[in-house]
C-alpha cells in the first residue's frame, strides 16, 4: 500500500490587499530592504504571540480558537486556523474552516483555497489537490504558492520533470516579488 506523507513546500505568508510588490511575514508585517512596517491586520498581535509561543501545535490551536469572538469572521483568522489546523494532520478541519472563511467573501480567497487544497493533499487525495492548484494559479496567475504546491504534488506524483518546471516557476515569481 502506497502511503502519502504530506509535503510542505511553503506555506503562503502574502496578504491581499497590500501593494503587489510588498511582502509580508507571517507576523503581518510588511518587508523591505530598508525596513520592516507593520500592518494594522486583525489580531495580529495575538497571532504573532500565538506563532512565538513555544506551546505544541495543539495547544496554538487552542489559544488561537479561543479568539474566534474577537478575531473570527475575517477570512484571515480562518486562513490562519486553517494552516494550524493542516500543521497539527487535521485536515479534515483545516478544509472545513477554510470552506467557511470562503463563504464570508474576504480578500483572503487565495489563501483560503491554498488551505482546502493543503488539506486534499493531507489526505492524500492528489487529484483534487493538483485540480485546486491548477484552478489558483489560473485565477491568481502571480502568487507563487500555487505553482510550488504544484510543484510538490507532481513530485509526490513521481513526475520529477513537471515538478521541477512548476518548482522553478515558484522560485522565479518568488523572486520577483523581492526585486
Amino acid at each position: 500500500m502506497l502511503k502519502i506523507v504530506p509535503l510542505l513546500v511553503a506555506l503562503p505568508v502574502s496578504l491581499v490587499g497590500v501593494p503587489a510588490d510588498a511582502r509580508i511575514n507571517s507576523y503581518g508585517e510588511q518587508v523591505s530592504a530598508n525596513a520592516t512596517i507593520t500592518i494594522n491586520l486583525p489580531c495580529n498581535d495575538e497571532w504573532r504571540q500565538t506563532m512565538q509561543s513555544p506551546a505544541s501545535t495543539e495547544d496554538k490551536i487552542r489559544e488561537w480558537s479561543r479568539l474566534k469572538a474577537k478575531c473570527g469572521i475575517s477570512g484571515l483568522y480562518e486562513y490562519r486556523l486553517g494552516m494550524l489546523y493542516a500543521l497539527a494532520g487535521w485536515y479534515d478541519k483545516a478544509r472545513t474552516v477554510a470552506q467557511s472563511g470562503l463563504a464570508l467573501g474576504t480578500p483572503y480567497e487565495k489563501e483560503l483555497l491554498s488551505v482546502i487544497s493543503n488539506a486534499d493533499m493531507g489526505l492524500g487525495d492528489l487529484d483534487s489537490s493538483l485540480l485546486g492548484y491548477e484552478a489558483l494559479i489560473k485565477k491568481y496567475p502571480e502568487y507563487y504558492d500555487g505553482y510550488a504546491r504544484v510543484g510538490a504534488v507532481k513530485l509526490v506524483q513521481h513526475k520529477f520533470e513537471e515538478s521541477i518546471q512548476y518548482l522553478n516557476e515558484a522560485a522565479k515569481r518568488q523572486r520577483a516579488l523581492d526585486d
